[in-house]
């Protein structure tokens, strides 16, 4: 799977703007194309209308390059709140952050949680929801307070592209950002996969049975856990599946208390051949931060913040 690099790290007199290179005191203007063209050969360039970023043709990959945006305006929308923090250096706060739907604002933690660089994709309040065509695959409520789930029973942004295309971790946390788990993402999640139940149980749950990848869960207190993980981060296991993010205790996508393979309830009954959340219910899920790791698997009620880094 392709993933991001700094254009800093191909040449340092190298600048992009809205599709025009500049080298040194010369300019290329790039060809603009809405998606990536047909049969590229290596070595290839051109710039991506659609969002916004050059895309350069390397070892049978099309990589994106990071213009280096700082994130603080809709026109400077950067690919991640980590890209932020390695190419500028930022204080936490609200960041505009590229979406499939455009520019979306969101809270980026820079330092209070295992080093910073986490974007805020998701949260909830506790409240009974099933959402699978909209959690993390639309901009639903608001993301602008992570103190409170404010008026909305759950909130999040169209977070296809910066978790499948640009982060490598997912985490789940409360809202104080003292308790958390963190989890690598599958390394072939792509923007069209990653929290996506369009595909339907079947095709998720052969996926996690035979590409499934081990990886290792890491929590606030030092605790590590070997789980896996498939490429869609969505639990599988058709009779209660459907959770996302998950990362589960085996490739059926199994779930327990106590531990550290979470999962956030999200699914309706017979969604896409899911029969429904059932004992998938697998993330904390009150206010007092009493239910850390996850002391049941069977409430829908996720209370906490999802992040990708």
């Amino acid at each position: 799977m392709s993933k991001a690099v700094n254009l800093g790290t191909l040449a340092d007199d190298i600048s992009v703007s809205n599709g025009s290179v500049s080298l040194a005191t010369s300019e290329l203007i790039l060809p603009k194309l809405a998606s990536d063209p047909a049969n590229p050969v290596e070595g290839q360039i051109y710039y991506n209308t659609t969002n916004g970023f050059v895309k350069f043709y390397k070892d049978s990959n099309w990589i994106l390059i990071d213009t280096v945006a700082d994130g603080s305006s809709a026109s400077s929308a950067a690919i991640s709140g980590n890209s932020i923090k390695n190419n500028v250096g930022s204080a936490s706060g609200y960041y505009w952050i590229q979406t499939p739907s455009g520019p979306m604002q969101t809270y980026v933690d820079m330092s209070t949680i295992d080093g910073g660089g986490w974007t805020l994709i998701g949260k909830s309040g506790g409240g009974s929801w099933h959402g699978p065509d909209s959690w993390l695959k639309s901009s639903v409520g608001t993301m602008t307070n992570i103190s409170s789930p404010g008026t909305n029973s759950y909130a999040c942004i169209d977070s296809r592209a910066v978790a499948g295309t640009y982060a490598f971790e997912v985490m789940i946390s409360n809202f104080a950002m003292n308790l958390w788990v963190k989890c690598p993402i599958h390394t072939e999640a792509t923007e069209s996969t990653i929290f996506n139940h369009a595909d339907g149980a079947s095709a998720i749950t052969n996926e996690a049975t035979n590409n499934s990848q081990s990886v290792t869960a890491t929590a606030w207190n030092g605790t590590t856990q070997s789980v896996y993980v498939n490429k869609y981060m969505i639990m599988a296991f058709d009779a209660h599946g459907g959770s996302t993010p998950a990362w589960t205790i085996n490739t059926a996508g199994n779930t327990a208390t106590n531990d550290y393979a979470m999962a956030v309830s999200c699914c309706t009954t017979d969604h896409n051949g899911f029969t429904g959340p059932a004992n998938g219910r697998d993330a904390p899920y009150n206010s007092n931060d009493t239910g850390w790791p996850n002391d049941s698997y069977n409430t829908e009620h996720f209370y906490g913040l999802v992040w990708v880094r």
